[in-house]
């Protein structure tokens, strides 16, 4: 299914603005100098930790596997709420066979994949499942890049902007809408990691 879904989406990449493959390139030559020491810890920030963070984690978690790199993703935010149904739904629909675990109002989810199990549910950033030494610290929306203090054990720090699809929760264009930016979260951090590989 990982490789289903790179199908689908390689063709996106002549679409990424230079300024948007720019901050790409910048940030995968961050972890291509922090892969030196034998693995990266990327860790996406957000505000609820429930969309765009959960959904960088998850696919440069199954990317760098695909493509064999050394990476461990994790998100947190500066509160903790909940994995977003719809987005949760929209990685679904890409073939993607997360499963529900745990109780709401906060679901542990699981991929598995080659006997791997991967875990996803939100938390707040100073949460021990967080805390795993040296990370590069990525920012995906304003509030967190603002709000978020200084982590204990930041390598790096870097912000990777996304508009929030929350903002079409309730309309008729809600699905579409969060189809849309696994869509592009995916097609980025694919980008990233080819750019990693290149050079690497």
């Amino acid at each position: 299914m990982v490789k289903r879904f790179i199908e689908k989406i390689k063709g996106n990449l002549v679409n990424i603005s230079k300024e948007r493959a720019q901050q790409l390139s910048a940030l995968a030559t961050i972890i291509r100098e922090d892969l030196q020491k034998g693995e990266s810890v990327v860790k996406f920030i957000c505000t609820h930790n429930s969309r765009r963070s959960q959904t960088a984690e998850f696919m440069l978690d199954v990317l760098a596997k695909q493509y064999n790199l050394n990476i461990t993703a994790l998100s947190a935010g500066t509160e903790s709420t909940a994995f977003a149904p719809s987005m949760v739904q929209a990685i679904q629909e890409e073939g993607f066979e997360l499963l529900e675990y745990g109780q709401k109002p906060n679901p542990l989810y699981i991929y598995r994949r080659d006997n791997n199990d991967l875990y996803y549910f939100s938390k707040k950033y100073d949460e021990q499942l967080i805390d795993y030494g040296s990370a590069i610290i990525v920012t995906v929306c304003g509030d967190a890049q603002e709000n978020c203090p200084v982590i204990p054990g930041t390598l790096k720090r870097f912000h990777l902007g996304y508009i929030d699809p929350k903002k079409s929760d309730g309309t008729p264009q809600e699905a579409q809408t969060y189809t849309n930016k696994v869509i592009e979260i995916g097609t980025e951090m694919l980008y990233l990691v080819q750019q990693i590989k290149a050079v690497g």
